[in-house]
């Protein structure tokens, strides 16, 4: 970005949300003028190195909903994200955006005490006629005591769907700028933008910047991922649940596995750490006995590992909203993870609501998700250094290496 520039609306983050936000626009407008700002490349954060799956639920678990929302929230907090998993799907088709995308569902697995958990939750889905199957336990992989299928779902490449959403974009008619951090923001009307070589004013500001927003409530972490090689025919013969569909086991940094194209293994899980730099994986060992537990039958080694930045919330509910009472400046982020489906729909709530004046997520339901900010976070070195305590006991119990299942 170099020089002055006027838009309608001006759009900061370059992943998915950001992006989301602007291809909306053009779809409900065309002819808005929005400019982007992206402070390094596209997807250069949690957009473009996840591990791609985009599945149904949000929040915290369902039975929590329930007791403190009451069954119309829960409801239609979930069946939100059965439609945004449906709004990821449709914008694949519609643009042809070539990701890899895989259609199917999810299989989410218990053993032990996580397996009465997992059952609890499924007797609450099942309670508000929500689309999940309990899964007979004989097809289960082995060590598991409980599961259930939730869909829709599909699998992608995040990198992919991330840059070809950008090119949808900028041919919707958004001007998208990257290596353009903004540096200051200079309140209006019209707002202002700052970068190192320019400035931008629009008369309304998306934030989108997720793990890296620093304030609103967003706490910014590392989560971790791993893959494998492609795998032989002798080591896949002993993965038959895999090949099905993704496995995710339930609880607080649970592992995940599922299966790409090419015949890899994407895993994560096991360990998060504060704080948004840095790739290197946190816990390379959780990650060898997540996949040791996966029960192939062969001998399976990790090729790659690596860690990226998201952004939690105390609640765990996402933050999608107006910062401020105008409207004038709205924001996006605090996926907790879901955010590969989330953020297409969080696009679309927040463009209507630019175009049209409509509340965020067009219901009557007062939606946790709707609002400027999530829960107060501590600051401090003193509460930071316990955050750290605590997030580092989590990541222990989550997934001790060598632990067997049952």
């Amino acid at each position: 970005m170099r020089g002055e520039r006027r838009c309608a609306t001006a759009i900061v983050g370059g992943g998915l949300a950001g992006l989301s936000v602007a291809v909306a626009l053009a779809e409900l407008d065309p002819g808005h003028e929005t400019v982007l700002l992206e402070a390094g490349r596209i997807g250069a954060g949690a957009s473009g190195r996840g591990t791609g799956l985009v599945g149904p639920r949000v929040g915290p678990p369902l039975r929590r909903v329930r007791r403190r929302h009451g069954d119309e929230v829960a409801r239609a907090a979930y069946l939100a994200s059965v439609r945004a998993v449906q709004r990821v799907a449709e914008r694949i088709d519609r643009y042809d955006i070539d990701c890899a995308a895989t259609r199917g569902d999810q299989l989410l697995v218990g053993a032990g005490a996580t397996a009465t958990e997992l059952a609890a939750d499924t007797r609450c889905a099942l309670d508000l006629d929500l689309p999940v199957r309990e899964v007979a336990a004989q097809t289960l992989p082995p060590g598991y005591d409980y599961g259930v299928r939730h869909g829709p779902a599909l699998t992608v490449d995040p990198l992919a769907l991330t840059t070809g959403l950008a090119a949808v974009a900028e041919r919707g008619g958004a001007v998208v700028y990257e290596h353009s951090p903004m540096r200051a923001v200079r309140s209006g009307p019209p707002i202002r933008l700052e970068t190192p070589e320019g400035a931008v004013t629009a008369d309304r500001v998306v934030f989108a910047l997720n793990a890296f927003a620093g304030a609103h409530g967003l706490l910014g972490v590392r989560v971790q991922a791993a893959a494998t090689a492609p795998l032989p025919d002798s080591a896949l013969a002993g993965l038959p649940w895999l090949r099905s569909g993704p496995i995710l086991e339930f609880g607080t940094l649970a592992p995940y596995f599922r299966l790409t194209p090419d015949r890899r293994i994407v895993l994560g899980g096991g360990a998060v750490r504060r704080g948004v730099r840095g790739d290197r994986p946190l816990d390379r060992r959780a990650l060898e006995a997540a996949l040791r537990r996966l029960g192939s039958g062969a001998p399976i080694a990790l090729s790659h590992a690596w860690s990226g930045p998201i952004a939690m919330t105390r609640d765990d509910w996402p933050v999608v909203g107006p910062v401020a009472a105008d409207d004038a400046m709205l924001i996006a982020g605090g996926w907790c993870g879901h955010g590969l489906a989330l953020t297409a729909a969080a696009g679309a709530w927040l463009a209507e609501r630019i175009v049209h004046g409509e509340p965020v997520a067009g219901t009557t339901a007062g939606l946790p998700w709707e609002r400027g900010a999530g829960p107060a976070l501590p600051t401090g070195s003193v509460p930071e250094r316990v955050l750290d305590r605590y997030l580092a006991r989590v990541s222990a119990r989550a997934y001790p290496p060598g632990a067997a299942i049952g």
